[in-house]
């Protein structure tokens, strides 16, 4: 999938799987729930039901959920997540504001950025508190390249408004994150973007009994797990972010492990292509992780991977 975009792969993602008459899917149905053998209770909010549904494997890939900040006003109408901001963009193609300042210097928060100033947005300034940016620079350049400013060792102190957001003072932080007073900045801005990282969204795992660790370098609470992406769960497997905060590639790679472990599982141990993939699978997701910038995320998967 490299050069493409997230939302064409997307497409192409849901148009096999409608074209497959062997999976059934289910939207607009939250799934509560994981119990004993692998029965899952799930609520059919379109038809009002409760589903019951017995299965042989199960892959949970429930993602991530943003991150928050505590700054005064920070609950005026135009202080969002980075992923709200992309789902009004995207889905419902609302301009999320006028004009933009975004808290956060990772990969996302310098990617929504630059979707903003595409949809029309002007982005008056990027604020990191760590100091250095922490994306990629391929994008914090793009943004240089339009002039944006990103402050690193800054932060928001504050939202200005009466009903909604209509501006924002940041302020400079030392090495020990203490506010640096006299160094506030106000900018007249609409809409603060909260861009300060992701939470591995993991309860299901939890209530479904799996061995879980606190692991900062992923995120959050994952489970532990084998390298086939099975948790401690027989027959409960997982995969993307609620495994650990990495990226869309490592997550893809994760999925098709996952799944071909279930096939696996289920069949049994006859199918050599299954195996061939698998394993083709997970030498280049070593690959990906072999960089420096996956260091971090290396560490954290040392605590999690059991042998299995």
């Amino acid at each position: 999938f490299s050069g493409i975009r997230g939302f064409e792969i997307a497409k192409k993602l849901v148009n096999e799987i409608e074209q497959n008459s062997n999976v059934q899917a289910v939207t607009q149905t939250t799934v509560f729930g994981i119990y004993d053998g692998l029965t899952v209770g799930a609520y059919d909010h379109k038809n009002r039901r409760l589903l019951k549904i017995k299965a042989k494997q199960a892959i949970v890939a429930t993602g991530a959920s943003e991150n928050y900040l505590v700054f005064e006003n920070n609950d005026l109408p135009g202080v969002m997540g980075a992923g709200a901001a992309q789902t009004l963009m995207n889905v419902y193609g609302v301009k999320p504001g006028e004009r933009a300042l975004i808290v956060g210097a990772g990969n996302v928060g310098l990617i929504v950025a630059y979707q903003l100033m595409q949809a029309g947005v002007d982005v008056v300034a990027i604020v990191e508190a760590m100091p250095r940016i922490g994306g990629y620079f391929v994008h914090a350049a793009k943004l240089r390249r339009y002039g944006v400013p990103i402050y690193t060792s800054h932060t928001i102190k504050k939202a200005h408004g009466k009903n909604y957001v209509e501006g924002a003072t940041i302020i400079a932080i030392n090495s020990r994150f203490n506010e640096i007073p006299g160094s506030e900045k106000y900018f007249e801005v609409d809409l603060i973007c909260l861009a300060v990282g992701l939470n591995p969204y993991s309860q299901l795992l939890a209530q479904a009994g799996c061995r879980m660790a606190y692991i900062p370098e992923l995120g959050g609470l994952v489970p532990l797990r084998n390298k086939y992406q099975e948790t401690t769960v027989s027959g409960l497997l997982v995969a993307g972010d609620v495994s650990g905060i990495e990226e869309a590639s490592t997550a893809m790679l994760e999925g098709g492990i996952a799944g071909i472990t279930a096939i696996i599982n289920i069949r049994g141990k006859k199918l050599k292509d299954a195996f061939m993939d698998r394993e083709k699978m997970l030498a280049k997701l070593e690959e990906i992780r072999s960089g420096p910038v996956f260091e971090r995320i290396r560490k954290g998967l040392e605590k999690v991977i059991v042998s299995g």
